[in-house]
Formats: C-alpha cells, sequence, structure tokens
C-alpha cells in the first residue's frame, strides 16, 4: 500500500497495527497544530491592522473636529479629510516621521 503521507519513522515503516494508529493520529496532531498556528498568526496580522487602521481614524476624527470648532470652511474641512485617506491609502498607516524619529539625526 502506498500513500501520500508516509505514516513510518523514515526508513522504519509502521507495522503493526497500533504502530499505524500511533502514527496517524500524530499525523492528525500535526496537521491540526499546522493549521491553529497559521490561524493564530493571521488573526494577529489583522488586528494589527485593525489597531493601526484605528489609531489612524482617531487621528483624522482629532483634525476634523478642530477644523470644524474652529470654524474652517467646509470645503477646506473635506480636502483635509481627503488628504488623510490618501495618506492612508499610501502608507497603510506607517508614519515615516514616526518611524524615523527613534533613529540617530544622521541616519534619518
Amino acid at each position: 500500500v502506498q500513500t501520500v503521507i508516509p505514516l513510518g519513522f523514515g526508513d522504519v515503516p509502521a507495522q503493526t497495527s497500533s504502530q499505524r494508529w500511533f502514527a496517524t493520529a500524530a499525523l492528525l496532531l500535526g496537521v491540526v497544530v499546522l493549521v491553529r498556528t497559521i490561524h493564530d498568526l493571521a488573526r494577529a496580522m489583522a488586528q494589527g491592522a485593525d489597531l493601526s487602521r484605528g489609531s489612524f481614524a482617531l487621528q483624522a476624527s482629532k483634525v476634523s473636529q478642530y477644523l470644524t470648532l474652529r470654524g474652517f470652511p467646509g470645503g477646506f474641512r473635506e480636502d483635509v479629510a481627503e488628504l488623510y485617506h490618501e495618506e492612508w491609502r499610501a502608507t497603510g498607516g506607517v508614519s515615516d516621521l514616526a518611524t524615523l524619529q527613534p533613529l540617530p539625526v544622521s541616519l534619518r
């Protein structure tokens, strides 16, 4: 019997029924662990993106409130909002200034 995934230990194949069951259980456990790891990594990356997006949206909201309270014209406020949206599309919320700020001046 030939399988796609070997159920043995390299050059020593499983010979008894209990060895085959053990190898099959180990194989299935490995698949479950791999799927769970990929799921956790994807969720962590999505949460990181949500935090970045939320932080960026909060800053845009603060600027919008400031402009409204100071009585800036609606067209100007819309232009500023569009600038924030364009910056998000271009950078994904990663600020060059914030990224470079911790570096020594000679490396900026």
